[in-house]
């Protein structure tokens, strides 16, 4: 009763206590997350630049006049650089199926992919993929949360930060077993009549959703159910109209996890070469200012001696042991060269090519697709893992419209058949659109169909066809009426493509 009591001042209803047996679930989850933490937040703060560095007085005073925490940050660059070349273009079915119309152009014809790209843009997803992808490679994990959005009748995918989730995996380390996400919230609802501030507990299991909530979230606070405005009970079914389960509908995206429940930052092997720039960096300020000019010295003069150093200024004393010389300006080269090298071991770890992260001259031809040989290769192995996830949350979204809504128009499901999906990318390489077509052409000539080559090419297959269809019939029509005109001749560059 006494445990109670506070809660009960707060406005707050604890309509009953979880079980005995889940309450130290509740806690391990809860912990896991708050765990896990610290490890996010310090990629977090080294992409964002915020970097332990130590400054002496002095260079706190220039470099920090922003307020600003100072770094020479290349973390952010090297993430970028990487996440800008993972682009999702689009989603193809196994249930697309080549046609043929009457002038005996070839299309393909997949009414799932076209819904799945409906439900993209209508998701904003080509702005959410950024956050996920980014997340992912900073933070080493990202989470994607569908849930159906009844009154557009669509799904609805929501980009979720990992500090707020853990995820529970069988020792395969592929099978998800539930998924906990803990957040804190001013929900209304039975036990929170007024929207005080709580914190609140989901676990995800395939075929429920157990919903907790306490005043503190720590490790030792009191938790107990949760039940949110139209529930229909406690826990929350997620079954479909056969009593099937619909499955966890959270979606983790990995980054290189070699068989472990989380993933692993890129800039783990980027951050000793970070804080080592950054000394760098201070060392350098340290010399420009104290060597990186000549310094005039001068012994055995008195306070009264003309020693002030102005333009046309001659130094002068009456000291018969006044001596004067000159230190010549160090030499910064060791300097610059160790910085230079630092930044290339950074880019080697990182495989970053060196011209992207430190900019000047691009290379060219067969020199730019050597520079860029690994990047190249780095984005195409996670085209593959990210790729399997996306698809993933999009067959997801078919299983909530097939239980809550109805299919998509023109798709018709066996139920003995399994459906896939299949993920497009933005090609990763640097190429010019000369060098593209050429490369298209050859592959024409190999028997490569004009479907894939558009769409490797970031064209939409179906509607080029269309498009092409449309084409032949207007310019058909312009030669007729040329024709009817008593034209001898039509103009081969407008008709004849």
């Amino acid at each position: 009763m006494a445990l109670l009591d506070p809660i009960r001042k707060l406005g707050l209803r604890m309509n009953g206590l979880t079980p005995a047996a889940n309450h130290d679930l509740i806690r391990q989850l809860a912990a896991a997350i708050d765990g896990n933490r610290d490890d996010y937040r310090r990629y977090q703060n080294y992409y964002d630049g915020d970097h332990e560095t130590r400054l002496t007085d002095r260079a706190k005073k220039y470099l920090e006049a922003s307020g600003l925490r100072w770094s020479e940050n290349f973390c952010e660059t090297i993430i970028d650089v990487y996440a800008e070349r993972l682009s999702v273009t689009g989603f193809t079915s196994s249930l697309a199926e080549d046609t043929e119309d009457d002038t005996g152009a070839k299309t393909t014809a997949d009414p799932l992919g076209e819904a799945f790209a409906d439900w993209w843009q209508r998701n904003r997803m080509d702005a959410i993929q950024t956050d996920v992808h980014t997340s992912c490679l900073v933070k080493r994990d990202a989470y994607l949360i569908a849930e159906w959005d009844a009154q557009h009748a669509r799904p609805r995918y929501v980009f979720n930060r990992p500090e707020m989730i853990h995820p529970v995996y069988a020792d395969d380390g592929q099978t998800l077993l539930r998924l906990a996400k803990k957040w804190h919230a001013t929900t209304v609802g039975p036990q929170n009549p007024d929207g005080r501030t709580i914190v609140r507990l989901n676990v995800y299991y395939p075929d429920r959703v157990e919903k907790y909530f306490s005043l503190s979230g720590d490790s030792e606070a009191l938790w107990a159910t949760w039940q949110d405005e139209g529930d229909v009970g406690w826990p929350v079914p997620w079954i479909d109209g056969a009593d099937v389960p619909l499955g966890i509908p959270v979606f983790h995206f990995r980054n290189k996890p070699l068989g472990h429940a989380l993933g692993r930052s890129e800039l783990r092997n980027v951050i000793p070469g970070q804080d080592a720039l950054n000394k760098l960096i201070l060392d350098l300020n340290a010399f420009c200012d104290n060597v990186a000019v000549p310094q005039d010295w001068a012994t055995g003069v008195t306070s009264d001696s003309n020693t002030f150093t102005r333009a046309h200024d001659i130094w002068s004393a009456q000291d018969k042991d006044a001596r004067f010389g000159r230190l010549e300006a160090g030499d910064g080269a060791a300097l610059l060269q160790a910085i230079e090298q630092t930044l290339s071991r950074m880019a080697r770890r990182s495989r970053t090519p060196l011209h992207l992260l430190t900019g000047g001259d691009m290379p060219s031809g067969e020199s730019l697709k050597a520079a860029e040989a690994g990047l190249v290769a780095k984005v195409e192995s996670a085209q593959v893992w990210l790729g399997n996830v996306w698809e993933d949350a999009m067959l997801f979204g078919l299983r909530l419209a097939q239980t809550f809504g109805e299919l998509p128009k023109g798709v018709s499901l066996d139920p003995s058949a399994e459906v896939l999906a299949f993920s497009q990318w933005k090609d990763p390489e640097s190429r010019n659109d000369k060098e593209q077509w050429e490369v298209a052409a050859l592959q024409h000539d190999a028997g490569v169909s004009r479907y894939t080559i558009l769409a490797e090419r970031g064209y939409d297959p179906a509607e080029e066809a269309i498009r092409r269809s449309t084409e032949t019939v207007q310019a058909q029509e312009a030669l007729e009426t040329f024709m009817a005109n008593g034209e001898a001749t039509a103009p081969t560059d407008r008709f004849q493509r």
